[in-house]
Parts: C-alpha cells; sequence; structure tokens
C-alpha cells in the first residue's frame, strides 16, 4: 500500500527526558501510526541516509527532520492503527502467558524438589558411569561430516568418525554450564564431560534435572579468573533426588517445558508477521 501526500516530519527541538518531541501540525497523524511508521524499514534507510557514515547510534532532531513520509487521511490512519493494537494485544497477552507459565513452572518443580530433600540422595558419581576425556579439539569440526560433535558451547559441530553410540549426557567443561543430551552415534570435543546411567530412561531423565541446576552451577560450580571451568569433584557431588522423585519431576518439567516451547514460536512468527506486515504496509 503506499499512501498519499508526503510530509516533512517537524520537529519541536527540544528534547524531554531523552525523547524528540514532534509535532503534530493540523493533527496530520494518530499517534500509534506515527510510532509504528517510524520504526520502519523504509524510515530506518532514512535514517542511515541522513546520518553521517550511514551509521546511526542514537536518533537525534538533524537526522528525523530529514524523514519523509506519505500518509492516508485520518480514518485510514484510525484503521490502520486499530489493526496494529490487536496484534500488540494479541503479542501483549503471549508474553504474559510465557512468563506465566515460567514462573509456574519453577515453583512446581521446586515444590517437587523440596519434597524429595525428605528423602535420601545419591551423589552424582554414584549413579553414572563416566567416559574418558575425548582427545578431539573444537577446531576438528568439517562441514561435510558425518556425525555429530558436541562442543563447549550451545554450537554443534560435524565429524567424519563417533565415539560413542547411544543415550549420553554431555556437559560443558568451560564457558558456562550446560547439559546436552546425546542420542545415537556422535564424538564431544575435549571441552566436553560424557556419562550416562544404567538405562536410556534414567539418563533421560537425569538430563532434564540436571538442566534446572544450570544457573546454580554457573554460581557455584565453574571456577577461574578468565574462561571459567566447571570443577570435575564438583560435579560428580551434585545430589541427585532419589529416581522416582525426579522421574516425576522431568514429566512435570516435560509438560511445561513443551508448552512453552510451542507458545514461544507463536510469539516469535507473531513478532515476524508484524514485521512483514509493516515493510509491506508502509512502502
Amino acid at each position: 500500500m503506499s499512501f498519499g501526500k508526503p510530509y516533512i516530519l517537524n520537529i519541536d527541538g527540544c528534547i524531554h527526558d531523552g525523547w524528540l518531541v514532534l509535532k503534530n501540525i493540523n493533527n496530520s497523524f494518530t499517534v500509534k501510526f506515527l510510532k509504528e511508521y517510524l520504526g520502519t524499514t523504509k524510515c530506518i534507510r532514512q535514517y542511515k541516509k541522513a546520518a553521517a557514515g550511514g551509521v546511526v547510534s542514537n536518533l537525534n532532531k538533524d537526522i528525523v527532520k530529514k524523514v519523509l513520509i506519505s500518509y492516508p487521511d485520518i480514518s485510514e490512519q484510525n484503521k490502520i492503527s486499530i489493526f496494529l493494537s490487536l496484534i500488540d494485544k494479541k503479542i501483549e497477552l503471549l508474553q504474559a502467558k510465557l512468563s506465566t507459565l515460567k514462573k509456574y513452572k519453577e515453583g512446581v518443580e521446586k515444590s517437587i524438589l523440596n519434597i524429595s530433600k525428605l528423602n535420601d540422595f545419591n551423589y552424582l558419581k554414584n549413579i553414572v558411569n563416566f567416559e574418558s576425556k575425548s582427545k578431539i579439539s573444537a577446531n576438528s569440526s568439517i562441514d561435510d561430516g558425518i556425525y555429530v560433535l558436541y562442543k563447549s558451547g550451545e554450537k554443534k559441530g560435524k565429524i567424519d568418525k563417533y565415539q560413542k553410540e547411544g543415550t549420553y549426557i554431555i556437559a560443558n567443561d568451560g564457558g558456562v554450564a550446560k547439559f546436552k543430551l546425546a542420542i545415537g552415534k556422535f564424538s564431544y570435543t575435549d571441552h566436553c564431560i560424557c556419562f550416562r546411567c544404567n538405562s536410556d530412561d534414567m539418563t533421560i531423565t537425569l538430563c532434564s534435572y540436571l538442566q534446572t541446576l544450570e544457573k546454580k552451577i554457573n554460581y557455584v560450580g565453574f571456577i577461574g579468573s578468565g574462561l571459567k571451568n566447571i570443577d570435575r569433584q564438583y560435579l560428580e557431588t551434585i545430589k541427585v533426588p532419589k529416581f522416582e522423585n525426579i522421574k516425576n519431576f522431568a514429566k512435570i518439567s516435560l509438560i511445561f517445558k513443551n508448552k512453552i516451547e510451542v507458545n514461544s514460536l507463536k510469539l516469535k512468527k507473531l513478532k515476524k508477521l508484524k514485521k512483514e506486515l509493516l515493510n509491506e504496509l508502509f512502502i
């Protein structure tokens, strides 16, 4: 959609609490319409063009006053504003739902673990088998590798040979605490700790439990002044509730995790849709 008469934004000439004040001459715009318009790709291109060197670190009146826009009449602006407000409301509701789900998940998990504290704990080293330290470095990853190469971070690599086959837990040795579930044929680098329980079911359940401890481990278990590394002895002495307790814990945790992922995806798609609509609308 393209709009009619062009208009150069009029700047009040002052900055109030870090905000530029715009004059809405003859009530030419609705607030919602102008707010959305100023954040579009079309306007951003004009900001960059008006800025020295094409880089915009902070908007100022000299940049914004050079923006030229085309706009429909107030009636059409109102329709556009209402439509965009409905999308914003949906985004707001999804964000609130996500926040509630995360808090409820945390509360339920904490409640289960508090109950489990009444029972005996096992040390991690007594319920898992630790594998030997890998001799594969992180830079061994190749583009056309067949098997997954787990690294000490979020990103995975590829490699043409595998070390292990089955269901295992991969823990980061350095950087930040992270527990990843590895299933099938894979390899891991020398900055990973690989271990598993006697059964796949227990390994999967234990991984879900350990993932909830990542924040705590980042503060307590990772040491060092430069790149922090996990203390192996600390990892081995993590206390784990009885299997039946963490099995129930994992089931409930998984339900909330799936709900959070589904709603996060909906939110991501809705934000993307709004962005695409704005770019299409304000050509």
